[in-house]
């Protein structure tokens, strides 16, 4: 999409708000592995979902045209680019892929060795 001038990123958002206040330990440390150290400093509103909106207005400008097929992480001030994913697995079927053919395939291929959120 890039030789048409056609950006395409992924902006992972995070911020404080009343639905992260109450919050449990673990779902915390789960935050500071993409990079949001719940012990940081904190400025009053450094985490405020408002801080959020001119980091992904920046990306729709011309300034960020170099910037594409990224994932990018903002959290109140930190703004964070994620390295790129490689590709671990493919799923190649004949026929319509169904959801039903899907859920029966899925499972003991292509998402075989994925571990679930519940168990992390």
């Amino acid at each position: 999409m890039a030789p048409y001038n056609i950006t395409v990123n992924a902006v992972l958002p995070g911020a404080d708000t009343r639905m992260t206040e109450g919050m449990p330990e673990t779902a915390r440390a789960y935050i500071e592995q993409w990079g949001c150290p719940s012990d940081a400093p904190v400025l009053d509103g450094a985490r405020s979902a408002e801080r959020n909106a001119p980091k992904i207005a920046y990306l729709c400008t011309e300034a960020a045209a170099n910037i594409t097929g990224q994932v990018i992480g903002t959290f109140g001030l930190p703004m964070t680019v994620y390295s790129p994913r490689q590709v671990v697995g493919t799923l190649l079927k004949s026929g319509d892929g169904s959801l039903d053919d899907l859920e029966l395939i899925m499972p003991n291929s292509l998402t075989k060795d994925l571990a679930s959120g519940d168990n992390e």
